[in-house]
């Protein structure tokens, strides 16, 4: 699922690079320009929405290509090191099924500080 995604997104990874950099430069007028009073409608929805846009630029890069599976006449070194890549490839995917939700409890969290503030 993540690797149909991350194809079907990657033509369009010009756009999430340019929204990450409109979004640091939203969280720098926050922090150095904005009045005081005023930097709290800037910088909580950037940082959000900062983090999905980090997450999702990961996510293209790394579940665009999958290793391929053995074929029949590999050599054993072939076969291990195919194994190994393999594994990497599933601890990568836990970790981004991980980070995805961190992400969705700190959204939930920043949001809902920034809605009381």
């Amino acid at each position: 699922m993540l690797v149909i995604l991350a194809r079907f997104l990657y033509p369009y990874r010009w756009l999430f690079q340019l929204l990450a950099g409109v979004l640091v430069l939203f969280i720098v007028y926050g922090l150095v320009l904005a009045p005081p009073g005023s930097q709290e409608a800037y910088l909580m929805p950037s940082l959000v929405a900062l983090l999905w846009t980090v997450l999702v630029n990961l996510m293209l890069h790394t579940f665009r290509q999958p290793p391929q599976p053995d074929s029949a006449n590999a050599s054993w070194w072939q076969r291990i090191k195919s194994k190994v890549k393999r594994g990497f490839y599933r601890l990568f995917t836990l970790l981004f099924i991980l980070l995805s939700l961190l992400c969705v409890f700190l959204s939930l969290k920043m949001f809902g500080v920034w809605r009381v503030i």
